[in-house]
């Protein structure tokens, strides 16, 4: 074997020592002895699959969504993220944040771990008592002709309670999330059938994906700087801040007039209010039935 080829360590094929990866398997060409940033680096990949994608990605969400958009389309996707994992990727980070209590972080350090114990325990036992009297109370209204009120008022007693409310809380932080994946095809719609021409309606799924993305990773940073400053300037601002960035890059993606983008995107904002009415009332509903 001459000194400028070696072996696989993975397939035992031979090739060019000077060749990042392997001709025959593929597996990087890296030294049989692991250093411990190449553990790291494997641990990384593995586990998060993290690379140069995630921040070119990344960093056209937070500039240039319509190109990001564009480029997916045109079928350039392989130096990209996939729309819809980098949207769920920062759906959960933004999420995270938005039900982030800080102001509760202080006080839990001062808390003695026997206090935060027996505490836990009341909450367990006044969850547990709870659930009993609502059992006993669904199985009386199952003799009862007005079952439907029995079971509203069981919910609305359980709801007054600590327990009720941190349950309907969990609930509404777990819908929540997940009900913003559903709203994604409803708002693709909205933008088929307003600026639909000869186009397909992935095209316009494409396009409000990268775009909510990039909103909600301006929506993280905007919830960050709420933790250090007045919250309701912040919220103004980025309210602003959104609908600006919106009909940037709506126009952008479609190549609109400034007049027709204009007019367009008014009659989606009171769209997509009446959907996002529709879509709180859904995730108070869903909180408070699985109480």
């Amino acid at each position: 074997m001459s000194d400028n080829t070696t072996n696989c360590t993975n397939c035992e094929a031979q090739f060019d020592q000077e060749s990042k990866f392997c001709p025959n398997c593929g597996q990087k060409n890296i030294e049989i002895k692991l250093r411990f940033k190449d553990f790291i680096s494997e641990f990384i990949s593995a586990n998060f699959n993290l690379n140069s994608k995630i921040f070119i990605s990344l960093k056209l969400s937070l500039f240039k969504p319509a190109f990001l958009a564009k480029e997916f389309l045109s079928g350039r996707r392989t130096k990209y993220i996939p729309p819809v994992r980098l949207f769920l990727f920062i759906n959960l980070i933004y999420f995270f944040f938005l039900f982030l209590d800080v102001s509760n972080v202080g006080a839990v350090e001062v808390l003695d771990s026997n206090d935060t114990q027996n505490e836990a325990i009341a909450t367990l036992h006044e969850d547990s008592l709870i659930s009993n009297v609502l059992l006993e109370k669904e199985r009386d209204s199952t003799l009862e002709l007005n079952s439907i009120e029995q079971y509203l008022d069981n919910k609305m007693e359980l709801f007054s309670t600590d327990a009720g409310m941190l349950k309907f809380k969990n609930n509404f932080k777990k819908y929540a999330s997940t009900g913003m994946l559903i709203l994604l095809p409803f708002i693709a719609f909205i933008f088929f059938l307003l600026f639909y021409k000869n186009s397909y309606y992935v095209e316009h799924l494409t396009f409000v994906i990268s775009l909510q993305t990039s909103i909600l990773l301006y929506g993280t940073l905007f919830i960050i700087l709420g933790f250090f400053a007045d919250s309701a300037w912040v919220i103004i601002i980025e309210l602003l801040f959104i609908i600006v960035l919106t009909f940037l890059w709506t126009r952008n993606f479609y190549n609109l007039s400034i007049k027709r983008t204009l007019y367009k995107l008014l009659i989606f904002f009171f769209s997509y209010g009446v959907l996002i009415i529709i879509y709180l009332l859904f995730l108070l509903a869903m909180s408070i039935i699985f109480i």
